[in-house]
């Protein structure tokens, strides 16, 4: 699993207060999202339960593993974040929608 990579086909991350939701890039997710300083945890996550194409669910597995193993984050340049597993590795970078 390449988890750079996790987010070729459209998935997509909302925060809203303690909540986050958006697309895995096949079905729709939400769940609780705690951010601090530098933490990001994601906890009690659903998604609908659509069949997509087999590359649209290789995107969903990664992305979803992405969320399970967020636990740190960084900013840059004021519109990419980036996430981070316990460990401080990359593992994920989503730019902001203008």
């Amino acid at each position: 699993m390449d988890d750079l990579d996790a987010n070729p086909h459209g998935a997509t991350i909302m925060f809203e207060s303690e909540r986050a939701s958006g697309s895995t890039g096949c079905n729709r997710w939400f769940g609780a999202v705690l951010v601090s300083e530098t933490r990001l945890t994601f906890d009690s996550i659903g998604t609908t339960r659509m069949a997509c194409a087999d590359v649209q669910m290789a995107t969903e597995r990664n992305f979803l593993d992405v969320l399970r193993r967020a636990a740190r984050y960084r900013l840059e340049y004021q519109h990419t974040l980036v996430v981070l597993d316990d460990d401080g590795a990359e593992i994920a970078r989503f730019t902001r929608e203008r």
